[in-house]
């Protein structure tokens, strides 16, 4: 293990498209930025890797070590004609480092995921008691409000304004594990190495995820006016198509040059190419979130308080398990947009 004094507060990278130097924070090794010049994703070395390049710099030809920017100093170059897919960035880093890949695509470590390792394991126990939390002040607040009426809210007020504290806080916390998991399995690695940390990438990344989330909604009242009229209602129209086209969404402004218009050719291309990975990971996900949910209302009626304690760790384990077979999915976006572009060249 390297001595904490050895590890550096920056670390470097190059865009593999216009050459541009980047020198993040150490924190964000492993995870992904847009190059600053030609908006190209970098994917960034784990720290361990960086220190190895480093060592072995060091070794072949010292040198004074570099000032620490945020941004190293070069003219600024024009933008690529081509529009460089994130998932074809993803497909050649994996063909560069050649990462062992799934022996399945979507079963190996997906569902034992969350307990496999301990560092993910700390965090779904995180996510699961801030849930757990929140869901028994739910129950505390409406068994009050239906003893004694809604005259108890006047006494209750305080619990109702920490469920909705701690309610955000887990909502923000899943957002960036989310994210994570998807970012870390897309390039397919098999343990998440860029974690998020602290309330900064919690809340951006709330953000996000909660945009594309209204953006999906919004897009899938379209297909329910069309369909009002022969099956005759709309609210479960919306909600199945918003369940099936949130993924994709969320996937789309993964890629998408900008996040207000999350729009990625390369996506949608490479799901009419895959559509049994794209069934199985629907069918596989509804799976997941059928079992918990019918486990969920056992619980309801066996007793109120037994579901406001099991939300946590059901919710908490439908997120680490369906941002794993999202990333999965992706992988294999990536593979299919790599061939694309090899048959383009061709």
């Amino acid at each position: 293990m390297s001595d904490p004094s050895d590890i550096p507060k920056f670390i470097h990278a190059s865009c593999k498209v216009c050459g541009t130097r980047v020198t993040p924070k150490a924190k964000n090794a492993g995870r992904r930025l847009k190059c600053p010049d030609c908006e190209t994703p970098i994917q960034l070395p784990t720290m361990e890797q960086y220190l190895e390049t480093r060592r072995q710099q060091a070794l072949a030809e010292p040198r004074p070590p570099e000032p620490a920017e945020p941004y190293a100093m070069r003219e600024k170059v024009e933008r690529a004609e081509a529009t460089v897919s994130i998932f074809r960035e993803l497909a050649q880093i994996k063909r560069e480092e050649a990462p062992e890949p799934p022996r399945y695509t979507f079963f190996s470590n997906v569902f034992e995921f969350p307990w496999k390792t301990p560092d993910a394991l700390i965090r779904w126990a995180l996510l699961a008691g801030g849930f757990s939390l929140s869901g028994l002040f739910l129950v505390l607040n409406l068994t009050l409000v239906g003893t004694y009426g809604f005259v108890a809210l006047l006494g209750v007020i305080f619990f109702v304004v920490f469920q909705i504290v701690v309610t955000v806080w887990a909502a923000a916390c899943a957002a960036s594990l989310l994210m994570s998991i998807l970012q870390d399995t897309a390039v397919g690695l098999d343990r998440v190495e860029g974690w998020p940390e602290g309330w900064r990438d919690w809340m951006s990344d709330l953000m996000l995820v909660g945009y594309l989330f209204f953006v999906s909604g919004f897009v899938s009242l379209g297909p329910a006016r069309l369909l009002q009229p022969i099956i005759g209602f709309q609210s479960p129209i919306v909600l199945a198509v918003h369940a099936a086209l949130f993924p994709i969404t969320l996937l789309a402004g993964f890629d998408a040059e900008s996040i207000w218009l999350p729009w990625s050719r390369t996506i949608f291309r490479s799901l009419r190419i895959i559509p049994r990975d794209l069934l199985l990971f629907y069918v596989l996900t509804l799976a997941v979130v059928g079992v918990g949910d019918g486990f969920l209302l056992a619980c309801s009626i066996g007793s109120p308080w037994l579901f406001g304690f099991m939300l946590g760790p059901v919710l908490a384990s439908q997120i680490f398990i369906g941002a794993r077979l999202l990333g999965r999915l992706a992988w294999r976006i990536g593979e299919t947009a790599l061939i694309d572009e090899e048959d383009d060249d061709d």
